[in-house]
């Protein structure tokens, strides 16, 4: 895909595939009506910038991007874009962190989420980013009401595999969730659990 093939005319311009201005971008979104006023614009604007991190300037060696069904890619990856329900996503979030890295970070803004924190800021920034899908994703591209999506490094995804379902060993939530009636649990359900109350039961004693 390229600036040619893409209606959606202001992620082309974010992305840097042709030469526009930012103040052009900027009336552009002005003329959306996306936000209250020109004050609004201008602060989500900047806010967007800094998710960009240090390497923004790196757009502008690219005018496009090829993309392909995870399966059946030939390559790895830049990024990787992963849509679900949250205990889908619930469970990559636990395999990415699995080894105490690779943290999620985000902020939200709810327009163009998987353009941005989908594709080009895990791209610039190598760290993972929560998708709240927007309006392009809802009324174009057909995404579920109660799904939401990661964005990720293309190199993770192989952790992602290794790790899925790790976390907690047999306690793990699993797919489809397994619940619990809350009904007279004890506290040595879990190792972590009874390790804890015995500690605390210890210093109400002293």
């Amino acid at each position: 895909m390229t600036g040619d093939d893409n209606f959606c005319v202001p992620a082309t311009a974010s992305h840097g595939w042709e030469d526009i201005s930012e103040e052009d971008l900027f009336e552009s979104q002005i003329r959306q009506g996306w936000h209250r006023d020109e004050g609004a614009e201008r602060r989500l604007q900047d806010f967007t910038r800094k998710l960009f991190g240090e390497k923004a300037d790196i757009r502008k060696e690219y005018k496009g991007f090829m993309v392909s069904p995870l399966p059946k890619s030939i390559i790895v990856p830049d990024t990787v874009l992963i849509y679900g329900n949250a205990e889908q996503i619930t469970h990559i979030i636990q395999a990415l962190v699995y080894d105490g890295r690779n943290f999620p970070t985000s902020g939200y803004w709810g327009f163009g989420e998987s353009c941005m924190k989908g594709g080009l800021i895990p791209f610039l920034t190598q760290v993972p980013q929560i998708v709240v899908p927007g309006t392009g994703d809802r009324t174009f591209s057909g995404v579920f009401d109660y799904e939401i999506a990661i964005g990720l490094p293309g190199s993770l995804i192989f952790e992602v595999s290794a790790n899925l379902f790790k976390t907690g060993g047999r306690l793990n939530m699993g797919m489809p969730v397994k619940t619990l009636l809350a009904r007279g649990i004890k506290a040595k359900l879990t190792p972590g659990f009874d390790f804890l109350r015995k500690k605390i039961d210890e210093r109400k004693k002293v």
